[in-house]
């Protein structure tokens, strides 16, 4: 049998409960053996620890690793892990992790290609200055020298694309390519009952528009207070959140971070899912719910259009307007031809358009021209 060739998936941190989509994608390729390289662990998704190399182990000198990675590239431990796995093809997440990686990219007969998510691409060099992280800093200091190095930058939606332009990525040089879920582990329970629950499945990020649901539920409980909103997810917004559910919501429960067993349960369970963000890059949730059959209200802004498509766009509200979501939610729980005629399209869409298993295939295909061309 012969050996599967070797690339590097590097991430800053490894990896966060939110980032499943990228241990999924790296789950399912098929002629390499992926390595994950980056700065520490975090509390999260587990990986086969022979595949993962990191600066800091959480100790003392890792943290004087990691600082003199950051503040000066100098990582002389991870130049040498990458040397020992001799990779074909180095694939980072996120625009800020590729400039972060970039020093360590000595090997110019390697490929190097960048997946931008969202963030990074979507907000302003002006935002990204006033943030704490250094990464972000980094990212500004070190963007034209990506913009060179890199051989490819994949945008996970057209949305990401044009943020790319906007910031002077050559056009040549991106690739649209949805990830996909696993639509084997995602699909409809036809035995489980639905409850009359609105699902909120997301990090709890003041972006992320759960204040607005909030809101919409307040008003929706005042006509059936029987019908529940659920919360699954954590993050530094979460203590707003809750204060705000305090003051006017009664039928709502905070769940924390689940593993993703119990947010399939609960989307087999629900009537309705509805994370109402103000920006994102391609949703995970979204394509999960599609896949479930499970009917979205949600906020108007680009990306979701494109995941959803226009014969679900109906189910969108305008941004911010807590009233119009509420309205958007309560069509779907008081026209049960409606819930299921959507619960059909977005499983159809699903299926078409985010098998993970077709589209990791695809990106396979993509590493392998990339690995041709530098072999000239």
């Amino acid at each position: 049998m012969t050996a599967l060739e070797s690339i590097i998936i590097y991430r800053d941190l490894i990896l966060p409960p939110s980032e499943t989509f990228i241990r999924n994608q790296a789950g399912t390729l098929r002629k390499f053996t992926p390595y994950f390289i980056g700065s520490r662990r975090v509390p999260g998704l587990e990986l086969p620890n022979n595949q993962v190399f990191l600066l800091n182990n959480g100790t003392a000198l890792g943290l004087i690793r990691e600082a003199m990675y950051k503040l000066f590239g100098f990582a002389p431990y991870l130049e040498k892990k990458i040397n020992e796995i001799n990779p074909r093809l180095v694939h980072v997440h996120m625009g800020k992790d590729a400039t972060l990686y970039l020093p360590l990219h000595k090997n110019k007969r390697i490929p190097l290609i960048v997946t931008f998510h969202g963030t990074d691409a979507y907000t302003s060099d002006e935002w990204k200055r006033k943030q704490k992280r250094i990464t972000f800093k980094i990212y500004l200091r070190r963007r034209a020298r990506l913009i060179h190095t890199a051989d490819l930058f994949i945008a996970v939606s057209n949305s990401v694309k044009q943020g790319l332009l906007a910031q002077g990525y050559p056009e040549g040089k991106i690739l649209v390519h949805y990830i996909g879920i696993d639509l084997d582990q995602f699909k409809p329970d036809q035995t489980i009952q639905r409850e009359p629950v609105v699902l909120f499945v997301s990090r709890l990020e003041e972006f992320k528009g759960c204040q607005y649901l909030i809101e919409a539920m307040a008003e929706i409980q005042k006509l059936r207070p029987d019908i529940r909103l659920v919360v699954i997810g954590d993050g530094p917004y979460r203590q707003t959140l809750e204060k705000q559910t305090q003051i006017s919501l009664k039928n709502i429960e905070f769940l924390g971070t689940q593993p993703h067993d119990v947010v399939k349960e609960w989307m087999n369970k629900a009537t309705v899912l509805s994370v109402p963000s103000l920006w994102e890059g391609l949703p995970t949730f979204v394509q999960e719910a599609m896949a479930m059959g499970l009917p979205m209200a949600l906020f108007d802004v680009a990306p979701v259009r494109e995941a959803l498509g226009e014969d679900l766009a109906d189910c969108l509200a305008k941004p911010k307007n807590s009233h119009e979501l509420a309205e958007k939610i309560m069509r779907l729980f008081d026209n049960n031809d409606l819930w299921q005629r959507l619960s059909v399209i977005g499983r159809k869409r699903a299926l078409e358009l985010f098998d993970l298993k077709k589209q990791t295939k695809i990106l396979e295909d993509t590493y392998k021209e990339q690995i041709k061309k530098h072999k000239k």
